[in-house]
Parts: structure tokens; C-alpha cells; sequence
């Protein structure tokens, strides 16, 4: 088997990158082919956004994310500016600091430049952002209890876990603080995992209860499709939002 050790040297002399910058690199070319959401707070800022990894590149010591989200009329990077990002891949979460060095458009679509950081740290847990899936046509939630199979609608969804309704008849068939198997169907796409349910609220005069569920156990395969398919409706969101401000802007 051909050793990578030669090349590697080899391009450390060239790009004067460090051991440790090694490391980071393959973390973030892991993270870009995942699609792992990653947390982006500016400095001075209570505020984090999610956004993902679109390229890194050695020789530059630079990487590029991709918008930040949710966007607002003030969501944005400027040269310059001191950020902190976090992400968790595979149960295990990381985080580091970098710099915005410029911003430009991939593809057509825009980007942030940011410096490739010399080290990584672990991270305290930090907020994951729920994607509201009203919009979705399809987005049913199958699952299997002692009693039978539960079927109830997703509300919301992050990386991490989501909310789902359903009858409060059915309700009764679901404890808190329990696993179960689930399978998601949304849009045509389907993702199993185990949630454990953290709470649930709502009235049972009105017949519909609302829950919320973390996921317990969800394998890196899935993990990953359910990454990609987030990010994707993410950026459909905002084409979509962009195209409507645009058009209220020509009418005005």
C-alpha cells in the first residue's frame, strides 16, 4: 500500500502546515462530506447561527462555509471579524476559533472565507436549531410502542431531535424518558433511528397532543442522509424567502 507519509511531509514543507492543522483539515473535509451542521457565533454576539462546510484548502489555510441561518437583515460576516464554531459529529462535539478573511459566490450561491484554525477543542453542548417543516407536504412520523404502531406528524426537526403531534388517544402508548424505534417519512425520503421522548404538553379536549424526542440512537449513515436533507430544505427555505422579498421590493 502506498504510504501517505511522503506526501504529506512533502506538502508540509510546501504549506508549512502543522501536525495538529492535519488533524483539523481532516475534520473539516469529514465535516463537508457529511454536511455536519456547524454553529457559528460572531464575537461579542449571544446569537448562533448554523451553516455548513462547502470547501477547505491547504495551501490557502482557508475554508468556506456556506450562509448562516436563520437569516435576518443583520445575518452576516464581516472581513475581519472573530467567530466561534462548534458542531457534533457522530456524538462526540468539537469547536474552535477563526477569522472571516472575505466573502464571495460558488456555484452562484454566496459564501464566507474563513481561517483554517490551528487546533481544535472539546465543546459544551450549545443550541441546535429546529427547521419548521409546515411546509412539507409529507412528514410522517411511524412508532413502534408495546402497543402497536404510533403514527404522528413532525412539526420540527434539528440534528439532534424533534417535535411531532399526534392524537392524544395515542399519547397514552407513549412514556417520557423512554426509547422507541421510529421511522420518519418526509418528502419521500426515509431515516430510522430510536428517540427517547423528553416531553409532552397539549389539551385533550382538542384530541391532539404535542412531544418532543431526542435522538438516542441514530447510526452515522442515517445521521448523515438526515444532515443532507436538512441542509437542503434549509437552502431551499431561504431561495425561496429571497425570491419573495425580491418581488415585494419591485412592487414597491
Amino acid at each position: 500500500m502506498l504510504s501517505l507519509k511522503p506526501i504529506k511531509a512533502f506538502i508540509n514543507k510546501k504549506t508549512k502546515v502543522e501536525p495538529k492543522q492535519w488533524q483539523v483539515l481532516q475534520t473539516l473535509q469529514m465535516w463537508q462530506k457529511n454536511r455536519t451542521f456547524i454553529l457559528v457565533q460572531p464575537q461579542f454576539s449571544k446569537e448562533s447561527y448554523q451553516s455548513v462546510i462547502l470547501h477547505t484548502d491547504i495551501e490557502s489555510k482557508t475554508f468556506k462555509i456556506d450562509e448562516l441561518f436563520p437569516k435576518h437583515d443583520c445575518t452576516h460576516l464581516n472581513e475581519g471579524q472573530k467567530i466561534s464554531i462548534c458542531a457534533r459529529e457522530f456524538y462526540q462535539s468539537q469547536s474552535f476559533n477563526s477569522e472571516c478573511v472575505g466573502q464571495g459566490y460558488m456555484a452562484n450561491m454566496p459564501y464566507y472565507l474563513l481561517k483554517l484554525p490551528s487546533r481544535m477543542n472539546c465543546s459544551q453542548r450549545r443550541r441546535v436549531f429546529r427547521l419548521c417543516l409546515k411546509s412539507i407536504t409529507e412528514r410522517s412520523c411511524f412508532i413502534s410502542t408495546d402497543f402497536g404502531e404510533v403514527v404522528a406528524t413532525v412539526e420540527d426537526i434539528s440534528c439532534q431531535g424533534l417535535g411531532f403531534s399526534c392524537e392524544s388517544s395515542l399519547v397514552q402508548k407513549i412514556e417520557v424518558k423512554r426509547d422507541y424505534p421510529i421511522i420518519l417519512c418526509l418528502a419521500n425520503n426515509l431515516f430510522e433511528a430510536k428517540v427517547q421522548i423528553r416531553w409532552q404538553s397539549g389539551c385533550k379536549e382538542q384530541n391532539m397532543m404535542t412531544m418532543g424526542a431526542k435522538f438516542s440512537i441514530i447510526v452515522p449513515k442515517e445521521q448523515t442522509k438526515l444532515h443532507k436533507w436538512i441542509w437542503r430544505v434549509q437552502r431551499d427555505l431561504k431561495r425561496t424567502q429571497e425570491r419573495s422579498q425580491a418581488l415585494l421590493k419591485l412592487r414597491h
